[in-house]
């Protein structure tokens, strides 16, 4: 939801709190989210003074308004930030993203991000000073192929590719248990009700499509299964490789949020790689494919998992 935009709701039937009422008419904002405005005093009802509670019991014929508060400004300082450069020409930067680092500032998040890495070397990129340049992104704990505008120009050629799905983007992970051996998930994603970091399958969420095939099965000595995928993605929902792949049952290894077990695999972090990157070059309509090679940690994990 754009912060700067009023919400207005009547309400048709009585006896719901004001939360929870206010998330299932607008299910795009989490219901903490509405309590921390409406203990802020961001939402009104005729006849009542704010600032109300999140308890408050809505009635039929009420008027709700909600102004949600405008967003903090975010200043990104320029800091060295440890990724590589791919390519480098007039018009855009291909990056090889270091997992650990989300891409720009989130509301709850003032860690170092690649955008401050990305002023740090080019001062003068386009677009918002919060995601300069930035096109696409990947997750904090997502490692791999980045792309980045250099120009108004690129910036605006290249979000139209991402928005209508011309751009090839390659993937690989290693999951637990065993999927078949290739498929298709097609769920739709939203937010997860009541929780800012996770996302979930829900019907009435936003389409996404993840294609997959399995390009090896292992069988650990203590039981365990590990598969490795090279996957493709039609849409690009927030956390939707994880999210699907843990609605499979085969959660990605490492992922803090969406697989039990992660703690037992964080000396190789999460375990999924935007590999490959295709789109067209903004001025000469060429086609580029940036590609990286398996980070020391993949290997790693590749050599060791029949042993965990």
């Amino acid at each position: 939801m754009e912060a700067e935009k009023s919400l207005h709701a009547e309400v048709h039937e009585s006896g719901m709190r004001l939360d929870r009422y206010l998330h299932e008419i607008f299910p795009d904002v989490t219901r903490s989210r509405f309590q921390h405005w409406i203990e802020a005093g961001c939402v009104s009802i005729t006849g009542q003074q704010p600032p109300l509670k999140p308890s408050f019991v809505v009635k039929a014929g009420q008027q709700i308004t909600v102004v949600p508060p405008a967003p903090r400004a975010t200043l990104i300082e320029p800091q060295e930030v440890p990724f590589s450069v791919l390519y480098e020409d007039a018009e855009l930067i291909v990056i090889h993203k270091p997992a650990g680092y989300a891409v720009h500032p989130g509301p709850e998040d003032a860690s170092v991000t690649i955008a401050s890495g990305l002023l740090h070397r080019w001062r003068d990129l386009p677009g918002h000073r919060v995601r300069p340049g930035i096109v696409h992104r990947l997750d904090k704990a997502t490692e791999g192929v980045l792309l980045v505008a250099r120009t108004e120009f690129a910036l605006s050629h290249l979000s139209r590719q991402f928005h209508d799905r011309t751009v090839e983007k390659e993937y690989f992970a290693w999951v637990m248990g065993a999927p078949s051996a290739s498929g298709t998930i097609a769920a739709p994603i939203g937010r997860r009700r009541g929780d800012d970091l996770r996302m979930s399958i829900r019907g009435d969420g936003r389409q996404a499509i993840t294609h997959y095939a399995v390009t090896r099965a292992v069988n650990s000595r203590t039981g365990r299964k590990f598969s490795a995928l090279k996957l493709t993605i039609e849409t690009g929902r927030t956390h939707q490789i994880r999210v699907h792949l843990a609605h499979l049952g085969c959660p990605v290894v490492g992922d803090p949020l969406y697989s039990r077990t992660y703690r037992r695999f964080e000396k190789y972090g999460m375990m999924l790689l935007a590999r490959r990157l295709s789109f067209d070059h903004p001025r000469s309509q060429e086609r580029l494919s940036f590609s990286i090679d398996f980070p020391e940690r993949f290997q790693r994990f590749a050599l060791e998992c029949s042993e965990l």
